[in-house]
């Protein structure tokens, strides 16, 4: 109890303490270690936790050096290119597509909103596609993704380490739910959104 109310004082207080999350998380399971609370063969059974370390650790450090070595802006330009002049639907699709998909590269949200929302955006609204719908149908989509795979967001892995869906179970779900999603957003939402005026 007592490690745990310590935690949460840290993690509430890091503005002051200039102590990260990890760092906190490390300190915590230090002290239970130290004071025999936990022995180590208890930290190595946890599989799913290691699981999940493993698997969000190393995507979003991967998601991050991709942003950071200016990968998604070069993906971004090459897409772009590729793209008629003129037909904004092409462009509207193509951003969402790529935006929806590229998702199996990012293990947070936040970093693939971050990376690519306003990139993508730009491309369909340059093409001359309606902002609202491009903006709302990107924004749609980013969070629409978070099925495609078992490390697409937070409570991803989590859910995975219970064992009732396989991996390969769970990306061809994934897949065909954001088929799904698409047909009714992209499809049937687009042409909502037309027909009460907002685009």
């Amino acid at each position: 109890l007592g490690v745990f109310i310590l935690a949460l004082v840290l993690w509430a207080t890091s503005q002051f303490t200039k102590l990260d999350a990890t760092t906190v998380a490390f300190l915590g399971i230090s002290i239970l270690l130290a004071t025999g609370v936990l022995i180590w063969d208890d930290v190595k059974s946890e599989k799913g936790a290691w699981d999940t370390l493993v698997w969000m650790g190393t995507l979003m450090g991967f998601a991050g050096f991709l942003s950071k070595l200016g990968f998604i802006k070069w993906a971004t330009v090459q897409v772009g290119g590729y793209i008629p002049e003129g037909s904004w639907v092409i462009a509207f699709v193509v951003a969402v597509l790529v935006n929806t998909y590229a998702h199996y590269v990012f293990a947070s949200l936040t970093a693939h909103i971050s990376a690519m929302f306003v990139a993508f955006s730009a491309i369909a609204i340059s093409a001359g596609a309606p902002p609202m719908l491009t903006l709302l149908m990107i924004a749609f989509t980013s969070n629409l993704c978070m099925s495609l795979t078992h490390y697409a967001a937070g409570p991803s892995p989590v859910i995975y380490n219970t064992g009732y869906v396989s991996q390969n179970t769970w990306w061809k779900l994934g897949f065909f739910t954001s088929i799904i999603n698409l047909i009714i957003f992209m499809g049937l939402g687009s042409v909502w959104m037309k027909l009460i005026g907002m685009w």
